[in-house]
C-alpha cells in the first residue's frame, strides 16, 4: 500500500533527490519476492514517531519514506555491527556478484557472511529475496 502510494506521488519530488533516496528503485522492487513478514517494521511505532516529530521538508518526508519501506524489505541478523557497535547487519545482495553481503544500515558498513569487510565497488546493495534469505540460513548462518 505504501510502495503504491509513494509510486503515484512520485512526481512530487524531483529527480535528483529521487535518485539520492533510491525513491525510484523502491517504487520498482517487486515486493512479493522480498521478506516482508521478517522485516524489522513496526508501523505503530513508525506512525508515532511521526506524529512526535513530522518531517520539516517535502525531502524530509521522502527520507522517511525511505526508511519506513527500507525497513519493510529488509531482513536483520543477529550480529552486531563490528564497526559503530549500533544496530544488526541487514542481509543484502551484491547484485553484480550475486552474493550476500551484511550491513548496517546506519554507519554503512558492510561485510561478507564470513565476516570478511566488504568495500563498495560501483554499485549499491539491494535487499536480499526471501529465497536468499533462505539460502543464507541454510547454509549455516
Amino acid at each position: 500500500m505504501l510502495q503504491a502510494w509513494l509510486r503515484s506521488h512520485l512526481k512530487e519530488w524531483n529527480s535528483d533527490t529521487r535518485s539520492a533516496l533510491g525513491l525510484d528503485d523502491l517504487v520498482s522492487m517487486d515486493l512479493s519476492r522480498l521478506p516482508i513478514d521478517e522485516s524489522a517494521l513496526e508501523p505503530d511505532e513508525e506512525i508515532r514517531q511521526l506524529r512526535n516529530v513530522p518531517p520539516s521538508s517535502k525531502d524530509t518526508f521522502g527520507m522517511f519514506l525511505r526508511d519506513i519501506l527500507w525497513n519493510g524489505i529488509t531482513v536483520e541478523t543477529p550480529i552486531r555491527c563490528p564497526n559503530c557497535e549500533g544496530p544488526t547487519l541487514e542481509v543484502l545482495v551484491d547484485v553484480e556478484r550475486d552474493e550476500i553481503v551484511l550491513a548496517c544500515d546506519q554507519c554503512g558498513y558492510a561485510q561478507t557472511p564470513s565476516g570478511v569487510p566488504w568495500h563498495f565497488q560501483g554499485h549499491w546493495l539491494q535487499p536480499a529475496s526471501a529465497a536468499r534469505i533462505q539460502q543464507y540460513r541454510d547454509s549455516g548462518h
